[in-house]
């Protein structure tokens, strides 16, 4: 009995460490996306804006 509770202890501390770093990866690869995604943004933006300045200055 004594080891059957060890090894329950053992595979929810595993099942619990591989969904915090789980957790973790999908956070950093989301921040990722929105800040590759804000950048092409702004990069569309400073493009119409300097479509629409006159080439003269």
């Amino acid at each position: 009995m004594g080891l059957t509770v060890v090894d329950l202890a053992v595979t929810l501390g595993v099942l619990a460490a591989g969904m915090a770093t789980h957790r973790r990866w999908l956070g950093a690869l989301a921040g990722a996306w929105l800040i590759l995604t804000l950048r092409q943004g702004w990069l569309a933006v400073r493009a119409c804006r300097m479509r629409r300045s006159p080439r003269g200055g």
